[in-house]
């Protein structure tokens, strides 16, 4: 209760200096935590993505004839394949298979294409190889290549191919993101703590003569600067706060504004805001830094403060 009504009285002697501190950490959390979100998105929606990803394995003519004439080897093949860890399951596709689904999906652009039974068919038989859904995540992609890459050492198989473009570039783009917003997040954490430490150090100055008399009737350091400690870590708390609500309605706005333009690509339901653990995290570090902040200022206080010539905070 006594911290409470030092925390209050510190808002009623110093508003403005009170109001941008808590502007700024606000700011600061609220970027921190639009970061987060961003990067706990884009995970999603390549996880999304991810769960459609398949290898499909082009197989290799033997003697003018796809390795279904040679039935044993297709099944050494398929079951090679299948030892893989992270294989969920692995479809043959035929010639004849192949054009149909191609006269299916391009029959209204060319629809005497491949008609001729005379006309031998250009696609080859192929594998579709489906992973496991715990593969789809980010972490997983540089296994998705490496299999990839030894299927197609695989006897049988001419060509593999996974959408190679797509996968590496958005990877690239995501390690590069969460570089980029771990150094942001470095640099404004660092800021926090000068915020909070000018708040605090203005709150000592004003009250030096409070600080000698406590001293001379014999209050210890803990009792000094137990205050000061509340107040940065209430302050960075409450910051914090206001920089979730901040991201929950940015995120509503985001999922409505997504779902108006970009409805038919169906993202909508993969922006979310942060969860209820990142939430804690990120009210534990507003919390933490804000504590920080104060100490660093009130960390010379000691029972001989009152004495020293010169006062450092």
């Amino acid at each position: 209760m006594k911290y409470w009504q030092e925390f209050l009285r510190t808002w009623a002697q110093q508003p403005a200096m009170q109001i941008a501190t808590l502007s700024v950490l606000v700011g600061t959390f609220t970027v921190i935590a639009v970061f987060l979100g961003l990067q706990q998105n884009l995970n999603s929606l390549l996880t999304r993505w991810g769960e459609s990803v398949q290898i499909t394995a082009y197989l290799e003519e033997v003697q003018g004839a796809d390795l279904e004439a040679t039935g044993l080897q297709l099944e050494e093949l398929i079951g090679v394949i299948q030892e893989e860890k992270g294989v969920e399951r692995v479809d043959y596709v035929s010639k004849e298979v192949a054009v149909q689904r191609f006269q299916e999906q391009m029959g209204t652009y060319a629809p005497s294409l491949f008609t001729d039974s005379d006309l031998e068919s250009p696609l080859p038989a192929s594998l579709e190889i489906l992973l496991s859904p715990r593969l789809a995540s980010r972490e997983h992609f540089d296994y998705l290549v490496s299999l990839a890459e030894r299927i197609a050492q695989l006897a049988g198989v001419e060509e593999v191919s996974y959408g190679q473009g797509w996968v590496e570039n958005y990877a690239s783009v995501l390690d590069f993101f969460k570089s980029s917003t771990a150094a942001l997040v470095v640099l404004l954490l660092a800021g926090s703590l000068l915020v909070v430490g000018n708040s605090i150090r203005t709150s000592i100055d004003q009250r030096r003569e409070e600080i000698e008399i406590l001293e001379l009737v014999g209050a210890t350091p803990a009792m000094i600067r137990g205050p000061y400690l509340f107040e940065g870590a209430m302050m960075g708390l409450l910051a914090g706060w206001i920089a979730l609500g901040i991201c929950a309605l940015l995120a509503q706005w985001q999922i409505h504004l997504v779902s108006q333009h970009l409805g038919m690509l169906g993202l909508g339901g993969s922006i979310q805001h942060l969860g209820f653990v990142q939430s804690l995290g990120l009210l534990a570090l507003a919390m933490s830094f804000g504590l920080l902040g104060s100490y660093f200022c009130v960390r010379r206080i000691s029972s001989s403060w009152n004495h020293s010539p010169v006062r450092e905070f």
